[in-house]
């Protein structure tokens, strides 16, 4: 694969996303053969990114992770199959056939019957053991075991097995025994310490209407071991070169062959969503497995091992191609975007010599689709809003505090004639949507809810439902 054919399918993407800056990375036969960064890493000083600019991997951080697990393995002092409570005694799930038979491994391959629950870590005031205590209290979605569940803090309790263990921060762990050794000498673990690097992308988003604009690296340090990796294009090709080799970098082996495999063996099968259907369909796609922090799937007749990742400005994602011995990184610092998902698929054609496809095309008719899909939703709960209508008390009535045992306290406060919602880090208006609902929006968190009151039979404000759970009110004091 020639450089100018790289370089012309990343800067095609680059147009017809209209996304800043792209750093990719291609390997083969333990060779790194292109790695580049391509557009800019901020519009507002049009630098451009080069090999060695940080860009947050976000979920890609969780085959890190799951390395680091194997290592445990290796020396003895872990099995995938430990009961969690073996390494964390406090650990616990609300199902009791859950709580009784979860596992390490049942923790990495979100298999747990635990929905998402982002919004526990998501710009969190609370600790990693804070977050997973709060995740025993919340009921769970599917019997256990019985589907793939995507869960980040499940990720976050990995990480503390590993802590606990060790007796050495996760960060630390990831630092010495494969930062270090795989030459990755400016990734790390906090966007704290991506921002003071001399050379890192800028995230941008944008927001409905408006043009892409540079936004601040989000703080999500209390995600951790699920996603806050930062990494640039050549170090990922050194990760991309050791996974391939079996666990060698330059003749050093870091982690058995047969534990690393481990990670990227089908343990969970993944049922496809009805929107990500027409994808795979245009992917050739007949199986998607999750191993332990990777995806296994079929693409166009080739078995890939690969993992993406989304945070606030950012998408990455890294496939690898084991029985060519090669792979292949995108890192963008816009979104939301598929161009990450084109770039590669174009990569891959290319390195595959497959027949190759419009995949900007494709994926721009698929995420314009979904796009006017999330629009036609919007549309139709408007037109369900009740708009002649008011609350049933004055605002003063809804102050007060609510409590969840798993989310905690959200505090109402009336200002003025209308409400503010605090909860977890955010402090948000109440916007009157009809009769005892009200509408919360934070568009950064991806937030666009209906917050409601229930009243008791005496007429007074008993509760609230926030991010689908149940608060209730908290009496007063006297």
């Amino acid at each position: 694969m020639e450089q100018s054919h790289i370089a012309e399918i990343v800067n095609g993407a680059l147009a017809a996303w209209e996304i800043p800056g792209v750093a990719v990375a291609v390997v083969r036969d333990d060779a790194v053969i292109s790695c580049a960064g391509y557009g800019v890493k901020d519009l507002r000083t049009g630098e451009p990114p080069t090999a060695d600019t940080l860009f947050a991997i976000a979920s890609i951080t969780k085959s890190f992770t799951t390395c680091a697990l194997a290592m445990l393995v290796d020396e003895g002092r872990l099995d995938w199959d430990d009961p969690v409570r073996k390494h964390l005694e406090w650990f616990r799930l609300s199902d009791p056939l859950a709580d009784a038979n979860v596992t390490v491994r049942d923790l990495v391959t979100h298999r747990t019957g635990l929905s998402r629950h982002d919004m526990l870590w998501y710009r969190s005031p609370w600790s990693r053991e804070e977050i997973v205590r709060k995740c025993g209290l919340v009921a769970l979605t599917k019997p256990f075991r019985s589907c793939y569940q995507y869960n980040n803090n499940m990720f976050v309790a990995a990480g503390l097995v590993l802590e606990a263990i060790t007796g050495r921060s996760w960060e630390d762990f990831i630092q010495e025994r494969l930062f270090t050794p795989l030459g990755m000498r400016a990734a790390n673990c906090t966007s704290t310490l991506a921002v003071q690097a001399p050379d890192h992308a800028t995230p941008h988003a944008k927001r409905r209407d408006e043009p892409l604009s540079p936004i601040p690296w989000l703080v999500f340090d209390s995600e951790g071991p699920g996603g806050t990796i930062n990494a640039s294009a050549r170090e990922m090709a050194a990760w991309m070169r050791f996974q391939l080799a079996g666990g060698v970098i330059d003749g050093r082996r870091l982690v058995s062959e047969e534990n690393l495999l481990e990670t990227r063996s089908p343990q969970m099968v993944i049922r496809p969503e009805p929107a990500e259907r027409a994808v795979l369909e245009l992917s050739e796609t007949g199986q998607q497995t999750y191993g332990m922090g990777w995806t296994l799937w079929d693409y166009r007749g080739h078995t890939l091992h690969s993992h993406g990742g989304a945070i606030n400005g950012f998408r990455s994602t890294l496939a690898l191609v084991p029985r060519r011995n090669a792979g292949v990184v995108v890192l963008v610092n816009g979104a939301p975007t598929n161009a990450h998902v084109a770039i590669r698929n174009l990569l891959l054609d290319r390195l595959l010599g497959l027949e190759p496809k419009d995949w900007n095309g494709l994926l721009r008719e698929h995420f314009d689709r979904a796009l006017a899909e999330e629009r036609e939703q919007e549309r139709r709960r408007a037109e369900k809003r009740r708009t002649d209508t008011r609350p049933s008390l004055p605002a003063g009535e809804y102050a007060g505090t609510y409590e969840n045992p798993a989310y905690g306290a959200a505090r109402v406060a009336a200002v003025g004639a209308g409400l503010i919602l605090s909860w977890s880090n955010f402090a948000l208006p109440l916007l009157h949507w009809h009769f005892d609902t009200f509408l919360v929006k934070d568009e950064e968190a991806g937030m666009d809810d209906l917050v409601r009151f229930s009243l008791d039979a005496d007429g007074n404000v008993a509760g609230l439902e926030l991010l689908s759970q149940y608060f209730r009110r908290a009496a007063s004091a006297p």
